[in-house]
């Protein structure tokens, strides 16, 4: 983004998402969003841009990946044409080994600063991700992570996914700030040879993080 007092090619490490879009923009253009509105999920980047570091920020982001009501498959493909959308394809839209690959499965991402925990919610499926040292996220380690990791993990993901607004941004702060709530019992994930969508992708060195909320 460019824009006066922002250096160039200045990173931002902090946790961020496409929701914090209309926040950012909102103060941009000087509309103030009461920190009580339950229908702004997202935060505002501006301070982050200008290096202002905020009291607090969230420490976990809630990634959701849903089928395509239009008839987009799940990717939004078919549904962007019957909507007359003309735009670039998106990550899940890229063609492997000649199918469009519309069948990727609905599923949650929990992204906190180490780890990575997804939650396919047809197959009821997991997979959990160590970034720090597998940041291409090759090597699930869900079947040998602590039975108090993964309790944690998916009481976050519940919380964060049944809450929204003012509630969901004091949710993402920290775990310990969820009530905690009844999880499935979780099962791991598929071996990669078994998974053609998600883990054909990695292979071919595609991205497979969902990107709409």
């Amino acid at each position: 983004m460019r824009r006066p007092g922002i250096t160039p090619g200045s990173p931002v490490t902090q946790l961020t998402g496409n929701m914090d879009y209309a926040s950012t923009f909102a103060e941009i253009a000087g509309i103030p969003i009461p920190p009580s509105n339950d229908q702004v999920d997202g935060r505002s980047l501006l301070g982050l841009m200008h290096r202002i570091a905020p009291p607090s920020w969230r420490q976990a982001l809630l990634l959701e990946h849903k089928p395509d009501p239009h008839g987009g498959g799940g990717l939004g493909a078919r549904g962007k044409a019957l909507r007359g959308i003309d735009e670039p394809a998106g990550p899940f839209e890229l063609p492997i080994n000649g199918d469009n690959n519309e069948n990727i499965e609905p599923l949650l991402e929990l992204r906190t600063g180490p780890y990575t925990y997804v939650h396919y919610e047809t197959t009821g499926e997991y997979e959990l991700y160590y970034n720090v040292d597998d940041p291409s996220q090759f090597a699930t380690r869900f079947i040998t992570a602590s039975d108090e990791l993964k309790t944690s993990l998916a009481n976050w993901l519940n919380c964060l996914k049944s809450t929204k607004g003012e509630t969901l941004r004091r949710y993402e702060l920290a775990s310990q700030s969820c009530p905690e709530l009844p999880s499935p019992r979780p099962r791991a994930r598929t071996p990669p040879d078994q998974c053609p969508s998600q883990c054909a992708r990695k292979a071919a060195g595609l991205s497979v993080d969902p990107t709409e909320r």
